[in-house]
C-alpha cells in the first residue's frame, strides 16, 4: 500500500488508500482509496473514501466526504474548527476558520476563512473570502462574498458585501453599509450602495 503515518496518536490509514500520509496528530483517519491524500495533523480529522490526492493541513474535525462512487479530489481544508467539505467538491479550497460548509458539486469553490459561511450545492467557480454567516446560494456560478455578515450572492456572477447585503439577481453587485436591515438587488445587473 505504501502509506505512511509518522506519528502521533491513533490516526489510521486504511486498506486501499495508497501512498496517503498523515504526520501527525490524534484520532485523524484516511479512508479507504483515498490515494494519494495527506493529513499533516491536528485532530479527528477525515478524508473519505476516494478523496483523492487531497489534503487536510491540521485544525479539529475537518473533514472532505466523499461517497462510494463520487470523488473530492485535489481538495483541501488549510486547517481551523469543524470545517466540512461534502461530496462531489473537486479542486476545491478552504481556509481556517470554523464550521464553514461546502455543499454538494461545487467545482473550484473557495471559503477562505471566517466562521458558519455557507457555499451551496453546484455554486462552481463561486468564492466567499471570509466573515460570517455568508451564503452563496445554490448553483449561484461565479458569484463572490469578500467578507463582512449576514450576506447573500443568490445568482451567477453575484457580488454581495457588508452587512445584510442581498445581491438576489444575475450579475447584481451590493454593498450595504453597518444597518441591520436587509439592502437587496430588485433586477439583473444592477449595483447598488448603502
Amino acid at each position: 500500500m505504501q502509506a505512511a503515518i509518522g506519528g502521533g496518536s491513533n490516526n489510521v490509514i486504511q486498506a486501499g488508500a495508497a501512498l496517503a500520509t498523515i504526520a501527525g496528530g490524534g484520532n485523524n483517519v484516511v479512508q479507504t482509496g483515498a490515494v494519494f491524500s495527506v493529513i499533516s495533523g491536528g485532530q479527528d480529522n477525515l478524508i473519505q473514501t476516494n478523496g483523492t490526492y487531497s489534503a487536510i493541513a491540521g485544525g479539529y474535525r475537518n473533514q472532505i466526504f466523499s461517497l462510494p462512487n463520487s470523488t473530492s479530489s485535489y481538495s483541501s481544508i488549510a486547517g481551523g474548527y469543524m470545517n466540512v467539505m461534502e461530496a462531489y467538491n473537486d479542486v476545491c479550497f478552504m481556509g481556517a476558520g470554523q464550521q464553514n460548509r461546502m455543499a454538494y458539486d461545487g467545482l473550484a469553490g473557495v471559503i477562505a476563512g471566517g466562521s458558519y459561511n455557507y457555499l451551496g450545492t453546484n455554486a462552481y467557480n463561486s468564492s466567499i473570502g471570509g466573515g460570517s454567516d455568508n451564503i452563496i446560494s445554490n448553483y449561484a456560478h461565479y458569484a463572490t462574498i469578500p467578507g463582512g455578515f449576514n450576506n447573500v450572492a443568490g445568482q451567477n456572477y453575484a457580488f454581495a458585501a457588508g452587512r445584510n447585503a442581498n445581491a438576489n439577481h444575475q450579475g447584481a453587485f451590493v454593498w450595504a453599509d453597518s444597518q441591520a436591515s436587509a439592502f437587496a438587488s430588485t433586477a439583473n445587473n444592477q449595483f447598488l450602495i448603502r
